[in-house]
């Protein structure tokens, strides 16, 4: 939607749970690949090696790659994967693709599911059987809050109507998910002023005991009616 080749290629959007306002800059995304390409004993003149390696040894490539970069940092508000690319540039932060002309005409859903997390949370058995202590749940905000544990913690028992420690409820009447209504107000200012709707996918899935609930892409068949296709 950011990118002037693709003009005239699409006629409407969907975006299902894939609202990333901040992406990473192209310095740190050349690193990255750089580190990768080490990682694999490669020297980025060798596509050909690239492309016949097992799919397995590229993705274990990715985390040791990772900590070889440069330290992660809050990416910036657009991508540029190239110039020619596309239209809003890394250099000010506050420049918003969903802004660009280049979409501003084109209908736009955007939304997710209800419980996103779910399925990335599941290999966890803590959280999977549901023994998830108090003391456990406060040491792994910490380690991702910045000193505002409380402040998370509160939050959340206000948002959600069920147990905290366990996957929650959303109370319908106090939470949106929050990149996607982010999106959808940005998409609103484009100019062309196309129409925008936003949706939440509130269904549960029964299987594994309902443990679940509306994880990451069940939507998906839905939109493509594809629900006896998948297992």
């Amino acid at each position: 939607m950011a990118m002037p080749a693709a003009r005239g290629l699409f006629h409407r959007a969907i975006v299902m749970s894939g609202s990333a306002i901040r992406l990473t800059d192209r310095e740190r995304a050349a690193k990255l690949a750089e580190a990768v390409l080490m990682e694999l004993g490669l020297s980025r003149t060798q596509l050909a090696e690239l492309q016949m390696l097992p799919f397995r040894q590229l993705i274990a490539a990715i985390r040791p790659a990772r900590r070889r970069s440069a330290p992660r940092r809050r990416p910036c508000s657009t991508a540029m994967i190239s110039g020619r690319w596309w239209t809003a540039r890394c250099a000010r932060p506050s420049v918003r693709s969903s802004r660009t002309a280049v979409s501003g005409d084109i209908p736009v859903l955007v939304g997710g599911v209800k419980d996103e997390m779910a399925i990335y949370l599941a290999p966890d058995d803590s959280v999977w059987e549901r023994k998830l202590t108090e003391d456990e749940l406060r040491a792994r905000i910490a380690s991702v809050a910045n000193g505002a544990t409380d402040r998370v913690l509160a939050t959340y028992r206000k948002l959600f109507r069920s147990d905290p420690l366990r996957p929650p409820d959303l109370d319908p009447d106090g939470f949106k998910p929050p990149l996607a209504l982010d999106h959808a107000r940005r998409a609103q200012g484009r100019p062309g002023r196309a129409p925008v709707w936003l949706y939440s996918f509130d269904w549960e899935t029964p299987v594994f005991g309902g443990r679940l609930k509306a994880f990451h892409a069940l939507d998906v068949p839905f939109v493509f009616e594809t629900i006896d296709a998948v297992g």
